[in-house]
């Protein structure tokens, strides 16, 4: 007797079922994304097409954001892959209707709408409140470091930059012009418009030297970087020159209160001191800079997100600032936004956050504008002794003192040990279990808008792990 083996005749006609929804099982990860993206409101994307019916059919914008969500949800990230896996998976095939989208046209996609992709986030939220997973009672904030696409060796200080920028033969007239103001971004736009035109009818010329079109389009796209990074730099003089100025006026508001000199050192201007400030770019990508981690420096951005107790990503910022320091009440003005688009009726109760957020004037700004919501914080900086443990917080204890103290206590450590394990697991999905190290795109608001998708993207998952608990235990 032989042996017993399944027949494989790949010749068969109708080899699969004629209906897609028989292509996956009913409970597979696929339906649960194009549930979510039913409620993605749609409007800002279908503005930017055509109504009048003219032009080539475009890829529907909901079939397009199903892709890129299930795609980050299995840590498929380039355009490319999503392109190979549309024409090979079955999950993939059975979301774009066999109707396969080039590489260009989804990374295209995703810089079109770079800004209306933040609303997937939202709809994530919705379907996880439907689930019961979007609890605000106790949320932590935490931050991360996550490279840009683009290398430290790219960075130059500004002598550096018209050194490049004159061997490629760029303008550099308008930097000089004036000193103190940034570059007139609507004057860069409109010389970009200019080379693209020409590049446009660039086959149409006859000179004796030939220009390629993308010989003018590199040439654009170059000279938008340089006009960049030049008003990146005067972004960061100017700031020092402020923070300078500042502190000279509050050093002579207390000569005046004190009606003698107050002491302490003295104020140096930036470029008086004896080290001074070395002001440097990155040409590949201007708005990010030089991060530090345990292994090191990256070049890359400081990436901040609130979760909850459930796991799930209730709001994200990406900053290009190294440090935590000044981003506590930001963030929480960002989350009530975030949480009021989502219609979550919830306040925060509880705040959890590690001693980056710990500052002197955002704990006073907590403690006065957000009375309700209770903050343990670390409050290990700062010089001032700490307070007894006990008895009476003097009147003219700092904010940090008052908050180390509260943390210390009992009460303060119960609850500040649940921000280990409620935001750093979220951090640990995204980089190390879906593999997301490096963003795809360039720019301070792409890299927010490809952040934002990511964690809509993860908030589906969490939602349906938990729908696939409930409904295994349902049955059984």
């Amino acid at each position: 007797m032989g042996r017993n083996f399944w027949v494989v005749d790949r010749d068969q006609e109708m080899l699969l079922p004629i209906s897609m929804r028989d292509w996956l099982d009913e409970d597979h990860l696929v339906w649960f994304v194009l549930d979510a993206v039913e409620r993605v409101d749609m409007t800002c994307f279908e503005t930017a097409y055509r109504n009048d019916g003219r032009g080539g059919r475009a890829h529907d914008p909901v079939t397009m954001i199903a892709i890129l969500l299930y795609a980050y949800t299995q840590g498929i990230f380039s355009s490319r892959q999503i392109e190979k896996q549309c024409r090979e998976s079955v999950a993939f095939r059975v979301i774009c209707g066999l109707r396969v989208p080039d590489h260009t046209t989804i990374s295209r996609f995703r810089a079109r709408h770079e800004k209306a992709l933040g609303d997937v986030l939202t709809a994530s939220l919705l379907l996880c409140g439907e689930v019961g997973l979007a609890s605000v009672g106790t949320v932590a904030l935490d931050g991360t470091k996550i490279k840009a696409q683009a290398t430290g060796h790219a960075t130059v200080d500004e002598e550096g930059l018209h050194d490049k920028a004159t061997a490629w033969g760029l303008d550099t007239t308008r930097w000089h012009e004036d000193e103190n103001t940034c570059v007139d971004e609507t004057l860069i736009a409109n010389q970009v418009q200019e080379l693209l035109v020409k590049a446009k009818h660039a086959d149409t010329s006859c000179s004796g030297e030939r220009t390629t079109a993308g010989q003018l389009r590199g040439r654009a796209d170059r000279q938008a970087r340089f006009d960049q990074a030049q008003a990146r730099i005067k972004a960061k003089k100017q700031r020092d020159l402020d923070e300078y100025e500042a502190k000279v006026k509050a050093q002579e508001k207390r000569k005046a209160a004190l009606e003698k000199n107050p002491g302490g050192p003295t104020i140096k201007h930036p470029s008086q001191r004896k080290h001074p400030p070395r002001y440097k770019v990155n040409l590949s990508d201007p708005d990010s800079g030089p991060m530090k981690t345990v292994q090191g420096f990256l070049q890359g951005y400081n990436v901040q997100a609130w979760a909850n107790e459930n796991h799930v990503i209730l709001g994200v910022s990406v900053v290009d600032k190294p440090n935590d320091n000044y981003l506590l009440i930001p963030m929480i003005d960002a989350l009530h936004r975030q949480l009021e688009a989502a219609r979550i009726p919830d306040k925060v109760e509880v705040l959890l956050a590690d001693a980056g957020y710990c500052d002197e004037t955002e704990l006073a700004h907590l403690a006065t504008h957000h009375p309700h919501i209770d903050a343990y914080i670390a409050a290990n900086t700062g010089k001032e002794a700490s307070l007894a443990k006990y008895g009476p917080i003097p009147k003219t204890a700092s904010w940090i003192q008052r908050m180390r103290r509260k943390v210390g206590t009992k009460k303060g450590l119960a609850h500040y040990r649940k921000r280990r394990w409620i935001i750093e697991p979220v951090f640990a999905r995204i980089k190390h279990n879906t593999g997301f190290t490096r963003f795809s795109r360039r720019g301070l608001a792409a890299v927010t808008s490809e952040f934002q998708l990511l964690s809509a993207a993860q908030n589906i998952k969490t939602a349906f792990t938990h729908h696939t608990r409930q409904t295994i235990a349902s049955t059984t």
